[in-house]
């Protein structure tokens, strides 16, 4: 059992380093990924939104006309207010629930000094 899990770990290790013997380091970040195609890419990145959706051919009709808070939809906005607030009901119970252990705790300790 030992020696497979040294085994996999080497495995492992050569891969990571064959990954990264691979990359092209001296490439220039400006450059495309995929040679001969060269795009112009507008500050915002619209160039690839638009490239999306002509690319699948999204019909008009879909998309949002009207843009909710901060850019996203309605529904998204509303699903990440839920999750916030959701975590943040959590984080209070979890600090709450850890405060009544550890008087629960203190109690017992001092009950068990008497």
């Amino acid at each position: 059992m030992h020696r497979c899990r040294r085994a996999s770990k080497l495995f492992l290790l050569l891969l990571l380093a064959f990954s990264v013997m691979s990359i092209d380091w001296t490439a220039d970040p400006g450059r495309s990924a995929f040679p001969g195609i060269e795009t112009v890419q507008a500050a915002d990145g619209s160039a690839d939104i638009q490239w999306f959706k002509e690319e699948m051919r999204i019909s008009p009709k879909y998309l949002e006309k009207e843009e909710g808070v901060l850019g996203m939809t309605w529904a998204h906005f509303f699903t990440m207010l839920f999750l916030v607030l959701f975590l943040i009901g959590t984080l209070i119970l979890y600090y709450r629930r850890n405060k009544r252990t550890n008087e629960i705790l203190q109690s017992l300790l001092q009950e068990e000094k008497s």
